[in-house]
């Protein structure tokens, strides 16, 4: 039996196929506290995630616009970042807001094995309790879960079309006053150097912490610069 880690939110563990009929359910959290705000930023409004033995498609949006799209296994894995502009981000808030989640099902057909590829669906709008499902990628889905997947899909190819590949630029020389994001979406601001100038000091904007990286681990931690702050 082999595991699938979907990170954070998620920790799934999925049996090999059977012939199962049910296999996603609809999971809503009523949560009775509210904790301090969460930013944009780093807050997903929708994930498709599917992920077999040969591939991995893995399409988030940020609450800020950011589409995030992750692809590929292993030491190929790649990841693109597209930035949606207030219009765009509005409409598809609204598609997603069309969605009609309060059954999610998904029946299993006759084919098995881990090869068939596993997904996880999340839909958590700002005003609503989240929706989760879990189903494999051949399976026969209800109507409302089917019109879900093929919005990841498309939103997935947006990105391919649209978005250019994650890293700094090469020979990227940081300067005060930069700003750069980092895998979890995070921005920080390039505040100063070391003594020796081999680690860069960099402050989070939305988080009050302080980080030394080495200046040729950049590239490793930091996905852009971000535009328009410099």
């Amino acid at each position: 039996m082999r595991y699938f880690d979907l990170s954070p939110p998620w920790t799934w563990r999925l049996p090999l196929r059977k012939s199962w009929g049910l296999l996603a359910v609809l999971v809503v959290v009523a949560v009775p506290g509210r904790a301090a705000p969460q930013s944009l930023i780093s807050t997903e409004i929708f994930r498709y995630d599917c992920r077999s033995e040969f591939s991995s498609t893995d399409l988030t949006l940020f609450g800020n616009g950011t589409l995030r799209l992750r692809e590929g296994l292993h030491d190929r894995r790649t990841m693109l970042l597209l930035e949606l502009d207030p219009v765009e981000l509005q409409e598809l808030l609204r598609d997603l807001d069309e969605l009609d989640l309060r059954e999610i099902e998904a029946f299993g057909g006759e084919l098995e094995g881990e090869w068939v590829g596993q997904c996880v669906l999340r839909l958590a709008l700002l005003d609503r309790s989240p929706a989760d499902a879990v189903f494999h990628r051949l399976d026969s889905l209800s109507l409302g879960l089917q019109t879900a997947v093929n919005l990841g899909e498309e939103l997935a190819g947006l990105v391919r079309q649209r978005a250019e590949f994650d890293g700094l630029p090469k020979g990227y020389q940081p300067h005060i006053g930069d700003f750069l994001r980092r895998a979890d979406g995070e921005i920080f601001e390039v505040m100063g150097f070391s003594g020796d100038d081999r680690a860069v000091e960099l402050a989070g904007l939305d988080q009050p912490i302080l980080i030394y990286v080495p200046v040729e681990e950049l590239s490793a931690v930091f996905l852009e610069i971000v535009p328009g702050r410099r």
